[in-house]
């Protein structure tokens, strides 16, 4: 029970973090399952694409010239890609615990003169959760989560806003 609510906790607050602002799905999938991601773009030239898991852990490099994949460690035999860079349909199969996490796509050009990317452009992300036996959180659980995060948050606005313009006031009479 503790981990279930420590992982509603999670999802909670990356709800509200900045990375999820795009966010396109929320998958709950168990152990051993798949799922697969659509990645696109609407960049021309683009030289191939990434796809991260979190903040910097990369899955996947797919380079457009010569079609090649290159799965990182731990992806190995475990992914499978199908259709054109700009509309790459990706599938990662028996996912463990370990592969919880955001999957975002990033698609790169190369500038050979500079020898750097002169741009990166994703869109959206997929929030994966993977677990093993245990249900998503029950929407009471989030509901109280979230009254009490926003309670919070204004007594912290009360706290920092509120509180010293009535001490002014106060002092002015």
């Amino acid at each position: 029970m503790v981990m279930l609510l420590l992982k509603c906790l999670l999802l909670f607050y990356l709800s509200f973090n900045e990375l999820t602002t795009a966010a396109e799905a929320i998958l709950w999938v168990k152990t051993g399952e798949k799922f697969t991601r659509k990645c696109s773009t609407t960049l021309k030239d683009q030289n191939g694409m990434f796809l991260y898991v979190g903040l910097d852990r990369e899955v996947l490099y797919y380079y457009q010239r010569n079609s090649k994949l290159t799965p990182r460690e731990g992806y190995r035999d475990r992914v499978k890609t199908e259709g054109p860079v700009d509309q790459l349909t990706i599938t990662i199969s028996n996912l463990t615990i370990e592969d919880t996490g955001f999957y975002r796509c990033i698609y790169t050009k190369y500038n050979e003169t500079t020898y750097e990317n002169d741009i990166n452009q994703g869109r959206g992300s997929t929030l994966v959760v993977v677990n093993a036996n245990e249900k998503p959180c029950p929407s009471g659980v989030v509901n109280v989560i979230i009254i009490s995060i926003l309670t919070i948050l204004l007594c912290v606005i009360f706290l920092i806003w509120v509180a010293p313009r009535v001490k002014r006031c106060c002092n002015f009479g």
